[in-house]
């Protein structure tokens, strides 16, 4: 009856154990600290981005950036300055910042609402602010651009979805599974199964410390398993998400690779652990034999 028990809640556990860490790991790529380390490497110049990876249909922010280089050259406002600016640290706070407000509202169910006069504005504080730190640039050069970008800067806007926008076009019962699926409390609940199941298996198990052997072995599935579904998550991510730029695809790239670390980082210590538990439960049984 006991390894009945213990076989029943080691395959609770695994379960359990698989989908906290889908749900940590994904839900912590989308915290506020990791999509500012992500923005800070997101190019929004970058032409580095494989041939293979880019269609006719998929040139969006492409056209949409040199209409930005022709337009600004009508105010006399060189493509290098506009480099310049969409590489500044300026731009990438805004970026952050529309990323964590987006997330905020679709994954993480708070109430935050991004419209998009809100992001407009939002651009032209950041283009202001980096103009009044940048000494580098002539007032004339400064004037033309902040002239530029309060002329121009809805057609930025308008290629920008708002939170409203984006969660019109999510069905709802997907966008529901998602918000719970990433909750805390869905966390704090797979957590205690985890916990409760580990203690069910210890007591179970105790006095012939097959404990050690059940867990070990548990961990050693889950961890594998997890290991090689990391390797599906940047297909994954670039199926489920419509991209229609390579700027788009180079941040799902950025996202899905910071997820693949966290997740090997992870499951690695585990596995160590886990096969360590196997190795001392190997030694006493060893010793007990002799």
């Amino acid at each position: 009856m006991k390894k009945f028990l213990s076989v029943i809640l080691c395959i609770i556990l695994f379960f359990s154990y698989f989908i906290l860490e889908i749900s940590i790991n994904f839900g912590s790529a989308f915290s506020e600290s990791s999509i500012k380390n992500v923005s800070k490497n997101i190019s929004l110049t970058n032409k580095n981005i494989k041939p293979e990876d880019i269609t006719p249909e998929n040139l969006y922010w492409e056209t949409t950036l040199q209409t930005v280089y022709d337009i600004a050259s009508e105010y006399n406002v060189a493509e290098e300055k506009i480099n310049d600016l969409l590489e500044s640290e300026n731009a990438k706070d805004f970026i952050a910042n529309y990323i964590n407000k987006i997330s905020s509202s679709v994954i993480k169910n708070d109430g935050t609402e991004l419209d998009k006069d809100e992001i407009e504005n939002y651009i032209k504080e950041s283009v202001n602010e980096y103009l009044s730190n940048n000494q580098d640039i002539s007032s004339k050069d400064k004037e033309n651009i902040s002239k530029f970008v309060d002329e121009h800067s809805y057609k930025i806007v308008e290629k920008l979805p708002d939170t409203k926008e984006i969660t019109n076009n999510l069905d709802p019962e997907f966008l529901s599974f998602i918000q719970k699926f990433f909750s805390s409390n869905t966390r704090l609940i797979l957590g205690f199964i985890v916990c409760a199941s580990i203690i069910g298996i210890i007591l179970l198990q105790l006095k012939n410390k097959k404990y050690l052997l059940y867990l070990g072995t548990t961990f050693v599935i889950a961890t594998i398993i997890n290991l090689l579904f990391s390797l599906t998550i940047n297909p994954l991510l670039t199926s489920l998400i419509d991209y229609n730029s390579n700027i788009v695809l180079s941040t799902i790239k950025l996202f899905s690779n910071g997820i693949v670390k966290t997740y090997t980082i992870t499951n690695v210590v585990i596995l160590c652990i886990s096969i360590i538990l196997l190795i001392i439960y190997n030694v006493l049984i060893i010793k007990k034999t002799k």
